[in-house]
């Protein structure tokens, strides 16, 4: 079974899994660009600030201890901890999955 990425940095919630669900605030906040869709380089930059707001000890990786309070983050190489390439690659799965019509952006 697939795992859905949960990302929770402090002022925004995406959840960008196969039903690509993202209510609307969270849409707008994550729409950088203002072009009413969020592409995979827009989910991308807020994956990459959540990493750095998550890495409480600037290690350069996500303990299960820093990831806990967020639930799911992607550890692909099952070692453990989640560095940002992992991060960024289950965001971008998830983007793939959740982008039916293969266009590159995901819109409400």
């Amino acid at each position: 079974m697939r795992k859905t990425f949960v990302i929770l940095p402090a002022a925004l919630l995406l959840l960008a899994g196969p039903a690509g669900a993202m209510d609307v605030a969270t849409f707008a906040a994550a729409d950088l660009n203002g072009d009413g869709a969020v592409d995979a380089m827009e989910l991308g930059a807020a994956a990459g600030a959540t990493f750095v707001e998550l890495d409480k000890d600037g290690d350069g990786v996500l303990s299960k201890e820093e990831s806990a309070a967020v639930g799911v983050v992607p550890d692909l190489n099952g070692d453990g901890q989640t560095d940002l390439s992992e991060m960024i690659m289950g965001v971008r799965q998830d983007f793939n999955a959740a982008d039916k019509d293969s266009d590159g952006a995901l819109r409400p």
